[in-house]
């Protein structure tokens, strides 16, 4: 079975975060369903310091292919059944039918609810596949491990350009600063 995944490109294209979290999704869907290869659409994971999601993760490699764009994928003229994510309501929903050859899934990003759950359903050999090229890290990252400080980046400005972009969402959650305190708090008792 071939699974072709839309993981959307930001403007700045520095978006680990969700390039991530889509990987560990693929993962797991990789994991549980048999003789699976998964490609990912539009997208080449350069960040703006120079290097790829495969430079910081070199082990993923061999569990995901890159198709450069829509265009060339069209190229193919593959003929893929659609699987929305918006539909999936629970991790099993993302063992599919070994009937189909090919599989579109759009919308992976809408899985990050579920993703502390893959997580702990993956095997440790994929979560291994995680690891971070030690390589890259330079002696910059390393001094901050010892630092007295955390620092807590607060998302509220992507919430609202969303909130402002669609007028039909009347809701979206938004933390509290005392929510934040809390976390700094949480963080520091497990530094000591």
């Amino acid at each position: 079975m071939n699974i072709y995944i839309y993981s959307i490109k930001t403007k700045n294209n520095s978006s680990f975060g969700n390039h991530l979290c889509n990987i560990i999704i693929s993962l797991y869907i990789y994991y549980i369903n048999k003789n699976v290869k998964i490609y990912f659409i539009d997208n080449d994971f350069k960040y703006k310091i120079g290097i790829t999601l495969f430079d910081i993760l070199p082990n993923i490699k061999e569990f995901i292919n890159i198709i450069p764009s829509w265009e060339e994928f069209n190229k193919k003229n593959i003929k893929t059944n659609i699987i929305r994510c918006s539909k999936i309501n629970n991790i099993k929903s993302l063992k599919f039918n070994d009937k189909l050859k090919n599989l579109q899934i759009q919308g992976i990003s809408r899985l990050y609810r579920y993703i502390h759950e893959i997580y702990n359903n993956l095997p440790k050999k994929f979560q291994n596949l995680l690891t971070i090229n030690q390589n890259i890290i330079n002696d910059d990252i390393l001094k901050l491990k010892n630092t007295e400080y955390i620092a807590i980046h607060i998302r509220y400005g992507d919430k609202l350009n969303i909130i402002s972009h669609n007028q039909k969402r009347f809701q979206y959650i938004l933390y509290t600063p005392e929510y934040y305190i809390n976390i700094i708090n949480y963080f520091i008792s497990k530094k000591k």
